[in-house]
Parts: structure tokens; sequence; C-alpha cells
């Protein structure tokens, strides 16, 4: 088995995942200040404070 390797992802702002992440984890939200129904709009001008890691194993 490898070892995990990250990087940072290459999917833009990570707006989009952001978004996804505070709708599916409750413990999140307080951390975020965008509420999860806002548009992905919203969660673009935080994005940059919440960096997006791509981790695989390979």
């Amino acid at each position: 088995m490898g070892h995990p390797r990250s990087g940072r992802s290459a999917l833009g702002t990570g707006a989009p995942l952001l978004k996804a992440y505070v709708q599916q984890v409750p413990g999140a939200r307080p951390h975020v200040p965008v509420h999860r129904h806002e548009p992905v709009s919203k969660f673009e001008a935080i994005a940059t404070a919440y960096p997006v890691f791509l981790v695989t194993d390979r």
C-alpha cells in the first residue's frame, strides 16, 4: 500500500466543493460564514480562505 499524497486541487477556487462540504457536514457550518443554501457565487467570495486539497493514494 502506498502513502497518501496531497496537493492543491486544480478546481479553481474550490467554491463548489466548499458549498457541498457545508451542505453535508453540519459541524463545519459554524466555521464558514456563508449559509449552505446560498449560491456558489457567495462561496467564491470566501473560498480563497478555505484551501481545497485533492488526496489520492498514488
